[in-house]
């Protein structure tokens, strides 16, 4: 980290505790550790009431929006989840001067540490308790939206990055793809959800057989196949397998079984859909280099000989 992102990091934890004192009493809470130190949050490991705990300092200036819709969101799981397999890191307190969530530490595994695992049979069976997730806080709150397809690839191809002749042209022509895939639903009803806004391996922990998801600020709704799709695309970094559907791991799109979370209709052409942009997405915003980056090219490569070609487009 650097030295101006300690100082900013250190003067963020002296106000925390400053207002946990205040809020809470002298001995309520500590912040120990540095997690993350963003534009946008300062994230801490430490203590609160005697359990460990995440102090999360929302740097943005709708701070306070954010505060009060994730307590509400957080506040809301708990209660609809309980003691299932399907958790939620719980809402602690808050601090409203520093615009600071308290959330409890979610206990376990981080997923994107142990889909890492040699183990092919654990690695499946994370896999398969993370699509439960989804399936059943999915459930929870759905409702039926427009699918605006071009107007996704018009964004998607806005950001885009510069790169070699070569991968340009299977970045490009993926694009062309994706776009032909999704017309023949523009417009028409999609499967929306609430669940999580960044449904990622690196937003969960595994313990046992529950999952718990943290980093949600907030309900989101989102066409539920590109929360599929985002997770087992994120997941398919992880392993170093040969591509198989889609560029996918052909041994977790099974275990993860996107049939018990999208309806039929949209376990096709859709799911495509959003594999493509959030592959995409992973290549552009992710500043991939090296052997990395050489392993979403191959998934790309693999996923765009699977979709229809566009004629006129090489």
């Amino acid at each position: 980290m650097l030295l101006g992102s300690l100082l900013t990091s250190a003067a963020s934890a002296r106000k925390i505790e400053a207002e946990l004192r205040d809020v809470y009493g002298p001995e309520s809470g500590a912040v120990d550790e540095v997690l993350k130190s963003g534009d946008e949050a300062h994230v801490f490991a430490g203590q609160f009431q005697g359990q460990a705990a995440v102090y999360k300092r929302l740097m943005t200036p709708d701070a306070a929006q954010k505060l009060a819709e994730t307590e509400l969101e957080l506040r809301f799981l708990s209660a609809a989840l309980a003691e299932g397999p399907a958790r939620v890191a719980p809402f602690l307190g808050v601090l409203p001067d520093t615009g600071c969530l308290i959330l409890g530490r979610a206990p376990g595994a981080r997923v994107s540490l142990a889909l890492k695992t040699e183990d092919r049979a654990e690695r499946s069976r994370v896999m398969a308790l993370c699509g439960q997730w989804l399936a059943d806080v999915a459930a929870l709150r759905q409702e039926i939206r427009p699918f605006w397809s071009r107007k996704m690839v018009r964004k998607l191809s806005g950001g885009l990055p510069e790169t070699s002749p070569q991968a340009a042209l299977l970045i490009g022509d993926t694009l062309a793809r994706m776009e032909a895939l999704g017309l023949p639903h523009r417009r028409k009803p999609l499967t929306h959800a609430m669940a999580h806004g960044d449904f990622a391996p690196v937003n969960l922990s595994v313990e046992g057989d529950t999952v718990w998801a943290y980093d949600i600020q907030g309900g989101h709704v989102l066409p539920l196949a590109r929360m599929a799709a985002r997770f087992l695309t994120a997941a398919c970094l992880y392993w170093p397998g040969l591509p198989g559907p889609l560029g996918l791991d052909a041994e977790d799109l099974a275990a993860f079984d996107i049939t018990r979370i999208l309806p039929p209709e949209e376990q096709g052409e859709i799911f495509a859909f959003f594999v493509a942009e959030q592959m995409l997405r992973r290549i552009s915003s992710e500043n991939r280099k090296g052997e990395a980056r050489e392993t979403a090219l191959t998934r790309l490569q693999a996923l765009h000989d699977q979709l229809p070609p566009v004629e006129g487009v090489t």
